[in-house]
């Protein structure tokens, strides 16, 4: 696993929490603030931010972030995709225009829902910050790829529990998370463990959530399964965060 020490905790403490914070921020707004503007209520919206535009995005070596969203979406889902070799993130939205806009078929009447508003924003601040992390950690420790591919064909849900598996296991992957995390609880004011117990079960299951969460509940042979592999991504996660936290005292 990582042994960078507390290192990058510092760092991330004095150069993330904020600045990271309010850039991720700035970028959701803005992507959200021209998809309203744009009065798009089917098929799908593209923005594109670049490096000339936000020069913040060189610190992070990103030549472009791409947004798309999905209107044709039931609801609402935020997904981000760091690409190293081409210097660029891609953030898949997922949003059903009812979600955000009390008239949808008149969007320019339309007026806007604030609490679902702030709600999409956060997360995908939160999904933004997590790329960018992925970004500057690459830039500083120069990652390996990944051993997963979430794109390999699976035949069954087991493979595809497998893959998200090597996913969250990836080094690169467990310390954005628990950053992710930190900051989620902080600002929820609930224990970062109920967090990171409902997003492991949620990257698990979520191909088959009510059947996979079924054979756990009955102690089938694939629910034995399905249920060490989230002890075993909850073990790692847990010892990380309790090192993180003894190196803080």
């Amino acid at each position: 696993m990582i042994s960078h020490g507390n290192n990058w905790y510092n760092l991330y403490k004095l150069a993330f929490r904020n600045k990271l914070d309010l850039f991720s921020k700035k970028l959701a707004k803005d992507v959200f603030d021209n998809f309203i503007r744009s009065n798009e209520t089917r098929g799908k919206f593209q923005y594109i931010i670049n490096a000339e535009q936000e020069t913040d995005l060189n610190s992070y070596s990103i030549k472009e972030m791409v947004f798309v969203i999905d209107l044709y979406a039931v609801s609402f889902d935020v997904i981000g995709h760091y690409l190293p070799d081409q210097k660029t993130i891609v953030i898949d939205i997922k949003l059903n225009p009812k979600i955000l806009l009390r008239d949808y078929q008149n969007p320019t009447k339309s007026e806007i829902l604030t609490e679902a508003y702030e709600r999409i924003i956060q997360e995908t601040k939160y999904t933004i910050r997590h790329e960018l992390e992925h970004a500057y950690y690459d830039t500083l420790y120069d990652y390996a790829q990944p051993s997963y591919n979430m794109d390999t064909k699976w035949n069954n849900y087991l493979q595809y529990a497998f893959l998200a598996q090597q996913y969250l296991l990836d080094p690169s992957e467990i310390d954005s998370y628990i950053r992710e995390l930190m900051l989620k609880a902080k600002n929820k004011r609930i224990p970062m463990d109920a967090l990171l117990v409902e997003m492991v079960n949620k990257k698990i299951t979520e191909i088959a959530p009510e059947i996979i969460k079924k054979e756990i509940q009955n102690n089938t042979k694939d629910g034995i399964i399905y249920k060490n592999i989230i002890d075993e991504i909850l073990d790692v996660y847990r010892k990380r965060i309790n090192f993180i936290y003894q190196k803080r005292k």
